[in-house]
Formats: C-alpha cells, structure tokens, sequence
C-alpha cells in the first residue's frame, strides 16, 4: 500500500481550513518594505507548493512506500524532528547563522529573554544532532565558541523559506 496522498485529495474542501490568497500588489501598497519583500517571498513559496506539491513529497511518501517498518521509519523521522519543538531552538539556529562562531554570552545577548540554562540544553541538544560545533580554543583564560556545522547550515538555510512563509501567512490571517 502506498503512503501517497493522490493529488486530487491535496487541498481537497474539509481536509483543512482554506487559507486566504494573499494579493500581493495589495500587500505592497499597505506594507513596509521589509514587509513587502517578507510577503512576495511568502507568496512565491505559497505559489511553489501548490505548484510543485508532488516533486516536494514524492520522495518523501516514496521512502515510506519503500520501508519494511512503516512505525520504526515514523519514529525515526520524529526523533530527529523532536529537537526544532523544542522552544529556542529555531531562534538558536538562525542566530547562530547570523555569525560565522559566537560565544555563549554573546548568543545569550541575542537571544532577549532564553536563560543561560536554557539555551545550554538546546546546544547541547544540536550538538548532538550534528548542527552545532562546540569549539574550545587552547589560550588563557579559556574560549569556547559556537558555530554551525555543514548540516547545520543546510538546516538554517531550509528554515528561511518557511519562516519568511510562516510570517506572511501569519499577517495575511491578520
């Protein structure tokens, strides 16, 4: 049995709340123009899934078509997911793009409001997920810095795009 959605059931009336299209000419002429730009990107995007829906998840449903333990592949997906539920997390990491290494008062300072326990737990969280690098350098007294790693970039990179489009839709339920 396949785990693809048919593409006549994406989107289908009662499977979510319809969303309001955003206009983006009106979006422009009512709008900063940080907002503006945060709205043609999300309305782009929101262009780009409706469009491309089955070229973003077809891989996805298709590597669960293909597994032999549908529950165990589940599970595994959420574990590696569960730590972006976490709260802090997102600000950490698109924090921590902002920089090419950044110690831990300066992060804390950025991040208004995290404790310093707080935001510890959360690197320590994507330190072992493999997207934060914990640097210690040999020098008096010492330095530790932060940075993201490869995949940690590639993550911080993937979030942009959904939380310009998060934003937009936020403003357009407004």
């Amino acid at each position: 049995m396949s785990a693809r959605i048919p593409s006549d059931r994406a989107g289908a009336q009662g499977d979510a709340p319809a969303r309001k299209r955003r206009d983006p000419a009106h979006d422009v002429a009512h709008s900063s123009p940080h907002e503006a730009a945060d709205n043609a990107i999300a309305a782009r995007l929101d262009e780009a899934v409706s469009y491309h829906k089955d070229l973003l998840f077809g891989p996805f449903f298709d590597m669960l078509a293909a597994s032999d333990d549908l529950p165990a592949e589940m599970a595994r997906i959420v574990r590696s997911l569960q730590v972006f539920f976490n709260k802090w997390t997102v600000e950490v990491i698109l924090a921590l793009s902002q920089a090419q290494a950044t110690r831990f008062g300066q992060l804390r300072d950025q991040l208004a409001g995290i404790s310093g326990r707080t935001l510890s737990q959360r690197l320590k969280e994507l330190e072992d997920q493999g997207l934060v690098e914990r640097r210690v350098h040999d020098e008096r007294p010492v330095r530790i810095d932060y940075a993201l790693t490869e995949r940690g970039v590639d993550v911080a990179i993937l979030a942009m795009p959904l939380v310009l489009y998060l934003r937009g839709a936020h403003r357009a339920d407004a």
